[in-house]
C-alpha cells in the first residue's frame, strides 16, 4: 500500500474529514513539489520530442 502514490493524500483527507486532525503540511508540501517536478519533466520531454509525434500519430 505504501507504493501507491495516492495513499498519503487519501490518508490525509481521511484524517481531516473523519478524525478532525490537521493535515501534515510537510508531507503535503513534499508531495506537491514532487508532483511539480514530475509534471515539469514530462512537459520538457514533450517539448523536446514534439516534432516526432506527428510522424507516429
Amino acid at each position: 500500500m505504501s507504493f501507491n502514490p495516492l495513499t498519503s493524500s487519501i490518508e490525509q483527507v481521511r484524517n481531516v474529514m473523519m478524525w478532525g486532525r490537521g493535515p501534515d503540511w510537510a508531507s503535503w508540501i513534499l508531495e506537491m513539489m514532487l508532483g511539480l517536478v514530475i509534471a515539469w519533466l514530462g512537459f520538457a520531454w514533450f517539448q523536446k520530442t514534439r516534432k516526432g509525434f506527428t510522424d507516429v500519430v
